[in-house]
């Protein structure tokens, strides 16, 4: 068995400088035990496509730009097909929930999408055109809240 208390050795007498030696002995343990975990950003990606996306990131930093475009369009293409395929395990999972009357997971994979990428990147952001009574759609703010409160 070892002494939890080892690694901090003698302390000095003051108690600023006491505080900065544990301190710094507590993170470089932290440090040397425990591994770094990052969240996944993109949980669409598989891995390939995240091995592609690391080689274009090195060809960039390497200054090759044949390489980089090389590897921009096939990221590009298989990080398409991997966010359809993200949808489409999300709609899977949809029709499983509604076969077996479980609208939880409905809801919690409505919710997925909802926070999905095409969504915060889509130009109108949801916004729906409001139509004035002629047909034409609202060109500002001020129209849209003045064919509102005509409504």
């Amino acid at each position: 068995m070892t002494n939890s208390f080892q690694a901090l050795g003698s302390l000095p007498e003051d108690v600023k400088s006491s505080w900065l030696a544990i301190r710094n002995v507590i993170l470089q343990s932290e440090q040397s035990t425990l591994p770094v975990v990052q969240k996944a950003k993109r949980l669409w990606l598989t891995p390939d496509t995240i091995s592609i996306l690391d080689k274009k990131c090195e060809a960039r930093l390497r200054g090759s730009t044949e390489d980089w475009r090389k590897y921009k369009g096939i990221f590009k293409v298989r990080a398409m097909q991997d966010l359809e395929n993200y949808y489409s395990r999300l709609a899977d999972e949809a029709e499983e929930g509604v076969k077996r009357h479980n609208l939880r997971s409905v809801f919690r994979t409505v919710r997925k999408i909802a926070s999905s990428p095409s969504h915060h990147h889509s130009s109108n952001h949801g916004d729906v055109p409001m139509l004035r009574g002629d047909g034409q759609s609202c060109r500002s703010t001020e129209e849209t809240l003045e064919c509102w409160c005509s409504h």
